[in-house]
């Protein structure tokens, strides 16, 4: 009995002993565990995106680096990373403690790009000269830069003066512009950004693949009826139409997540060709079975495009040759991945004007100062619903045709809309356009009572 009471005792008291140092042990194994199963994985989203942006924002938009670092780079988790810009390479550098180094290069006129298993040397060279244009300065608004000062006299000048304030209150405002009969009503930024500033679009950039399809099917390049023909799809993908892709209904698995590991992110901070990456996703679905939000399609697209046009060179130079130069953009950067092809899904810079002529010529059903762009029917063919996105969505552009999209506004808006609170509200009815481009990591707006704040002023 002693004897038993005597290892008792004796397993107590190391028990006792060790028991502190035994969970912490375990805490530094979960901790380990968690680290590298979890933490790891996710840094190279993080300082990918960091390298990428702080890039962009540096030599697309020759901003502030100040500025960069405490807004668009300067939240959690991102704040986490550490980065470096060599100006005279132009090449940024991110870490986080150390680890997952993501390295971003600027060229000229594409953009920068984030590099892998590409060399920097071979994206460093990708480069092309833009063609020559000019925006007259004497005409009005949108065929050239003048700009009345003037209100219609329709507008309740303290409505409109209390909807232009209700946005730019908000911190995370940027730009807010009003365009109304073709005329420029109301244009405010926030400070720090001008006229002249490059805002990115992301998401919107879209409806810009939108728009340069229409371009394509306008001078026969492409037949949106057609096969995608990717050279890959040699199984059930093979009857992937380009309508399909436009209408996101291609039936591809794929999963839109920004703020955490996802086909999204793998592509955007991960991947040399984006194209080539979202290509290789299975096909889970037949075609229009199942609709599905996917920015790997819209790179799909892009890539579809570069093959079809044939030629590298002239495939850059394509947007600004064929829709750019025509409507008188001429701040637009669509960003290219390390592979040269066009980030059709979210890359896209502009000043708040150039966004607006944007909006403008669907607007105007597609023509521009009597020319046609948009072949006819294009601007109704991309704001008819696509099969099984409940009236959200038409072939890259944001609908409100069921009411729910923007509640109590009207049914014929649409939007080119992108992530973090960037906005393009194009409705017809009204003959207005709605910009709104900004950092809802900074403030969120409430777009849709700026858009009712607007309407209710001109009503």
């Amino acid at each position: 009995m002693k004897a038993k009471v005597q290892i008792v005792n004796t397993f107590s008291s190391f028990f006792s002993k060790y028991y502190g140092r035994f969970l912490l042990l375990l805490f530094l194994v979960a901790l380990l565990v968690t680290f590298f199963r979890y933490v790891l994985p996710r840094l190279p989203i993080i300082t990918g995106y960091v390298a990428k942006e702080v890039c962009s924002c540096t030599f697309v938009a020759e901003r502030d680096e100040q500025l960069t670092r405490k807004e668009d780079v300067g939240y959690f988790p991102l704040n986490l990373a550490t980065f470096s810009i060599d100006y005279e390479s132009k090449i940024v550098k991110s870490k986080v403690l150390g680890l997952a180094e993501a390295v971003a290069v600027y060229r000229p006129n594409l953009g920068c790009a984030l590099v892998h298993n590409t060399t920097l040397k071979e994206v460093q060279s990708q480069s092309f000269s833009l063609p020559f244009s000019v925006v007259d300065e004497t005409l009005p608004f949108p065929y050239g830069d003048f700009v009345v000062d003037t209100l219609p006299n329709n507008i309740d000048t303290l409505k409109f003066e209390s909807a232009i304030d209700f946005a730019m209150n908000c911190k995370g405002t940027r730009a807010a512009m009003i365009v109304y009969k073709g005329q420029i009503i109301a244009e405010r930024y926030a400070t720090g950004f001008n006229k002249d500033s490059r805002l990115l679009g992301w998401s919107i950039s879209k409806s810009v693949t939108n728009a340069l399809y229409g371009v394509l099917f306008r001078k026969g390049i492409i037949n949106i009826k057609e096969p995608a023909n990717i050279a890959s799809w040699e199984d059930e993908r093979e009857f992937i139409t380009i309508d399909d892709l436009l209408q996101m209904n291609s039936g591809l698995e794929w999963e839109e997540e920004y703020y955490d590991l996802s086909s999204t992110t793998n592509m955007l901070f991960k991947s040399d060709d984006f194209g080539a990456f979202a290509a290789s996703s299975n096909a889970i679905y037949k075609p229009k079975q199942q609709w599905q939000y996917s920015s790997g399609t819209s790179n799909i697209l892009a890539e579809i495009m570069e093959k079809r046009i044939g030629n590298q060179d002239a495939y850059w130079i394509f947007p600004h040759i064929e829709l750019f130069n025509n409507i008188g953009i001429q701040s637009m950067v669509i960003e290219a991945d390390a592979s040269g092809t066009y980030v059709g899904s979210s890359y896209s810079w502009a000043t708040a004007r150039d966004w607006a002529r944007l909006g403008q010529l669907y607007l105007n059903d597609g023509l521009w100062n009597e020319g046609r762009i948009l072949p006819t029917g294009w601007v109704e063919y991309s704001t008819t619903p696509a099969k099984g996105s409940d009236g959200f969505y038409g072939a890259h552009i944001w609908l409100n045709s069921n009411g729910k999209y923007f509640n109590d506004c009207p049914k014929d808006l649409y939007n080119f809309g992108g992530f973090n609170g960037q906005n393009i509200s194009i409705i017809p009815s009204k003959d207005l356009i709605i910009l709104r481009f900004g950092l809802d990591t900074v403030e969120k707006l409430d777009y849709e009572a700026f858009i009712k704040r607007v309407i209710d002023a001109i009503e």
